[in-house]
């Protein structure tokens, strides 16, 4: 009898223990996971869920701190309206900071011009503004297809050189698309 009742208890821990490891570390209420899962999880902060690709898994938004309230620009905006607003955040931001900083937020769109990237527009800026490097800050952007759209930073290198710093989102970007960052080539080589 003791043997039966040994029997049933060591089944059922066997059978608990085995239950508590079939849970996902990176689906724990928000606790950050360890190792690689079947989604791609790096031990990401508890966005990836077992079983659904990465892909169809929304990101946090981000979000604004005072200085990204105060210095954000929406890229979701016109070409025009963006390269405005560059042009009076990077003087505000020197003014108040020291330096030179771009802070873009919002959603990106389906679609970048070569002529229209956010580096592009930036440089330009930074050519009539005499500016020689700046920072670019993209941590406060809505990625959510957690990737780096095609032509989103193509800049181009026959307006002048510049020293470029970007900041970009943690444990968000997954996928940078083929040319995003296209004006780095130039460098690289």
């Amino acid at each position: 009898m003791i043997k039966k009742i040994l029997l049933i208890f060591m089944s059922v821990l066997v059978f608990v223990s085995c239950s508590a490891t079939v849970m996902s570390p990176g689906n724990n209420g928000g606790n950050s996971g360890s190792g690689t899962e079947e989604g791609g999880n790096e031990g990401g902060g508890g966005t990836e869920i077992p079983g659904i690709p990465w892909t169809e898994i929304q990101p946090p938004l981000s979000v604004l701190n005072d200085e990204a309230i105060k210095y954000g620009i929406d890229i979701s905006q016109e070409d025009n309206l963006i390269k405005e607003q560059i042009k009076i955040k990077l003087k505000e931001y020197r003014n108040d900071k020291g330096q030179y900083k771009v802070i873009f937020t919002g959603k990106p769109k389906d679609d970048y011009l070569v002529s229209a990237s956010l580096t592009k527009l930036t440089l330009e800026v930074a050519k009539d503004l005499s500016i020689s490097d700046a920072i670019i800050d993209v941590s406060k952007v809505y990625f959510n297809e957690r990737k780096i759209k095609s032509r989103m930073f193509r800049g181009g290198v026959s307006l002048g050189y510049f020293n470029l710093s970007f900041i970009l989102p943690e444990n968000i970007i997954r996928v940078i698309e083929g040319n995003a960052f296209s004006f780095l080539n130039n460098y690289l080589r």
